[in-house]
């Protein structure tokens, strides 16, 4: 992973989780809990898939000792919601998001994203969002993803799932 340097904050630094110490692997998890249980419910099998690296990957943003950010994604091209050949992202988001929001950390994780899906040949990337975090979807159709559909009481009734594209 690099390190990149961003104006006005912290040098950021990115590490697959499987290099972090017990102690912070653990902080980690809690940190993802705090980040997606409110919206998605209860996470203990995706815990289980990250920690295992079954199907997916994890990395960790770091603005100097300080976690930030993270990003899963899928270690392989995903066929799904009629898109074949996409990098599917599974989570990319801020920790302690009054905090660390505004200063390039998801920017960064994004165009981790992005590299990893050219290195892959992707036809696009893939990601669902919840309508109950409309920042999230700005921020995607910032970095150019569009909405390809829309799935209802997919993970929580009564609230609306997006499929977002961003073909290449």
């Amino acid at each position: 992973m690099k390190n990149y340097e961003l104006d006005n904050s912290p040098e950021l630094s990115t590490a697959g989780i499987d290099s972090l110490s017990s102690s912070d692997r653990m902080k980690f998890f809690e940190k993802f809990k705090e980040l997606v249980e409110p919206i998605y419910g209860d996470q203990r099998l995706s815990i289980e898939k990250i920690d295992q690296a079954e199907d997916r990957s994890a990395a960790v943003a770091m603005a100097g000792n300080e976690m930030v950010g993270t990003l899963v994604y899928k270690n392989s091209l995903q066929s799904e919601y009629g898109v074949d050949d996409a990098f599917e992202i599974k989570t990319l988001g801020l920790f302690d998001a009054d905090k660390n929001s505004g200063l390039g950390y998801a920017t960064e994780l994004m165009n981790i994203v992005l590299e990893k899906a050219q290195e892959l040949d992707a036809r696009g990337v893939l990601v669902t969002v919840s309508e109950s975090r409309p920042e999230v979807v700005e921020f995607f159709k910032k970095n150019n993803f569009s909405i390809q559909e829309i799935l209802h009481d997919k993970y929580q009734p009564g609230v609306a799932e997006f499929v977002m594209m961003r073909g290449f």
